[in-house]
């Protein structure tokens, strides 16, 4: 069974891998899917036409695992318990909705957040992916359970949205957290889980070969949002299936994305803002901004110094994901780190926000090497 599952990834990150590079050259030249970098996209932070239906190259992926991994589920446990393949499946309506958004750019944020809920109350349904509360509903039956259950898989989906600001940044935080969720079920003996997360990571890597570094092709909305909602959902099922398994644990694995959706609603509201609406003041984009003082002196390079700054984030919450791995049964250790991760996040914010940076930020400070991801006009814009 192992040795299927190391082939059926392998196959799904080369079928994701594939669909990527078709798509990177074919949706440029059809204009199917492009982002023209020319718009007026607060959050842009790249210099060049691109396509952001890297969703679809996942979306390949994940079918082509599952497809093939079908007789594995179709053995023993099967009649009782839903093949892998329908939270796929479940995902559809969120995944179509972001895609649509990815090609024509007319849907609201609205109608998304309503799609993510239409494909939790898909999960709810199929896969009896349904929260207990405590006190309430211990087998999560409850109406309360169910609105529950919707509301965290779609903070969760968006959340991955929010932090798809730079390349590989929510496809390689994905792929880290689904590593720690598929070891934790391996070690429990859940062998469907560990398919759903195995796929993920195949079909990640897939679409990663090519939008890391250069940034080829990106994961788009239907991306951002497929990714996020298999998280949710795998944490959601790890939690029903294996009730020894606390809360705060996909909780503390995914504390970064969660604190900075919080976060950006919080400081959006304060400032009589749409929370929804897009802006290049997320921790991600100011870490970029102040990273870029490692740049070169061309414009060129601005791709590289993007995945140099996504570095940074795929360091943090590797190291993150280790230390929640090693505590994962200690519920007052995983409450603490919550809060010391917020409280850490917010310490960086307020640093960089402040343009007071930490030294290892500043190593040079030439003119020449500082926001030229943002400013087009250095000396090679003016030939």
């Amino acid at each position: 069974m192992h040795n299927d599952i190391v082939m059926c990834g392998g196959l799904a990150t080369g079928v994701a891998w594939l669909v990527s590079f078709l798509l990177s050259r074919w949706g440029i030249h059809f204009q199917f899917g492009a982002d023209d970098h020319l718009g007026s996209k607060p959050q842009r932070m790249h210099q060049h036409q691109v396509c952001r239906l890297g969703g679809v190259a996942i979306m390949a992926g994940l079918g082509t695992y599952f497809l093939l991994s079908l007789p594995l589920g179709s053995l023993g446990i099967a009649d009782t318990e839903p093949f892998p393949i329908w939270i796929v499946f479940v995902a559809l309506p969120v995944f179509a909705y972001g895609v649509i958004e990815d090609c024509w750019g007319n849907l609201s944020a609205r109608k998304r957040l309503i799609a993510a809920t239409m494909s939790a109350l898909g999960a709810c349904f199929l896969l009896n992916a349904v929260l207990p509360i405590p006190g309430i509903s211990a087998n999560g039956g409850g109406i309360l359970c169910w609105v529950f259950t919707c509301f965290c898989v779609a903070g969760v989906t968006n959340a991955f949205n929010i932090v798809d600001g730079l390349n590989g940044l929510a496809s390689g935080v994905a792929v880290i957290l689904m590593t720690a969720l598929g070891w934790i079920a391996y070690g429990l003996g859940d062998l469907l889980l560990v398919q759903v997360c195995v796929g993920t990571i195949a079909a990640t890597i897939g679409f990663l070969l090519v939008n890391f570094p250069f940034g080829r092709i990106f994961l788009g909305d239907g991306g951002a949002y497929l990714i996020g909602f298999l998280f949710a959902e795998c944490s959601v099922l790890l939690l029903v299936r294996h009730p020894e398994v606390t809360w705060y644990f996909p909780l503390a694995l995914a504390i970064y994305p969660v604190t900075e959706t919080l976060f950006s609603i919080y400081r959006r509201t304060k400032k009589k803002s749409q929370a929804q609406r897009a802006d290049a003041l997320h921790l991600h984009s100011l870490v970029h901004q102040r990273l870029n003082r490692w740049a070169w002196g061309s414009v060129r390079v601005s791709a590289l110094r993007n995945s140099i700054s996504t570095t940074f984030f795929w360091v943090w919450q590797g190291i993150s994901s280790i230390a929640v791995m090693l505590i994962w049964e200690q519920k007052s250790l995983l409450m603490a780190y919550c809060v010391f991760s917020v409280v850490l996040y917010l310490v960086l914010y307020r640093m960089l926000v402040r343009f007071n940076a930490p030294k290892w930020m500043r190593i040079i400070t030439r003119p020449l090497a500082t926001q030229q991801e943002f400013d087009l006009s250095g000396p090679e814009q003016r030939k």
